[in-house]
């Protein structure tokens, strides 16, 4: 197998990290800020990429700022994929993946219709933890994704062959120096009274393995999502749920039933 030295001398365009063990264990989510076992996976890998990204960032002395607090991100990892970040005035949405291929990027459509969360550019990341390695092996803008990209609706994704994709961060960093506009409109979403954003959360609480942003139709769930207020109160709300579903039910035999009532009449 190639160590990380060999295989960058092979492939010079593409970005290749190594991930240690210590890595692994900054980036080991807290199962307790979950509601299932779908948001804790988005938040490893997620984290993970975010800690690799942004310490090869600091050793290049490139300047960066997060998109999301760390608060502001299990909210979101909860339900979705994609962690952010900034540098400068150019939002850049890193989706990470431990798929093999690599014959597109697949990207969730909050991060590309949702204005709160939208990016200038799309970077394809892949996590390897057999050779432990992360190569950001790709990216696009806003502009491309909306207008060259296809939308399924199915999973409500944005997806763009790899052969579409430029390989060389050269590029990019060239591109955000020159501070290009990338993002294009996108359809507004509509306004939700209270009682019915109240209304949806419970819906979209429901205890689940999977995420439920395909339950209601996307000009909803984006309007919650696209809030901070109605999108940590949806966090809260799921935790809240898992949490009571995990809880065993008491049960109680008919000898238990017989003592209660023995005690009662006493």
């Amino acid at each position: 197998m190639l160590n990380l030295e060999q295989i960058a001398q092979i492939d010079r365009e593409t970005l290749w990290l190594e991930i240690t063990d210590a890595d692994l264990q900054i980036a080991e989510p807290s199962p307790q800020l979950y509601s299932n076992r779908t948001g804790l996976n988005h938040a490893r890998s997620n984290q993970l990429c975010l800690h690799k990204f942004r310490s090869w960032l600091t050793a290049s002395g490139i300047d960066y700022a997060p998109s999301f607090s760390d608060l502001e991100m299990y909210p979101l990892w909860d339900v979705v994929n994609g962690c952010a970040i900034e540098i400068g005035k150019t939002r850049l949405i890193l989706i990470p993946t431990d798929t093999l291929d690599r014959d597109e990027l697949r990207v969730p459509q909050e991060w590309v219709d949702l204005p709160n969360l939208q990016g200038d550019y799309y970077l394809a990341v892949q996590i390897d933890l057999d050779p432990k390695l992360m190569n950001i092996w790709g990216f696009t803008s806003h502009r491309t994704l909306k207008q060259q990209g296809e939308y399924t609706g199915r999973d409500r994704t944005y997806s763009l062959p790899s052969e579409r994709l430029v390989t060389n961060l050269d590029i990019l960093w060239m591109a955000q120096a020159l501070n290009l506009n990338e993002i294009v409109a996108t359809p507004e979403l509509p306004d939700l009274s209270l009682d019915r954003a109240l209304e949806l959360i419970q819906q979209l609480s429901t205890p689940s393995p999977y995420s439920p942003r395909t339950k209601v139709e996307f000009s909803q769930w984006g309007s919650i999502l696209n809030n901070p207020n109605l999108r940590t109160q949806l966090y809260q709300t799921r935790l809240q749920q898992a949490v009571l579903a995990r809880t065993p039910v008491p049960t109680f035999s008919l000898s238990d039933w017989l003592q209660l009532e023995f005690r009662l009449e006493r």
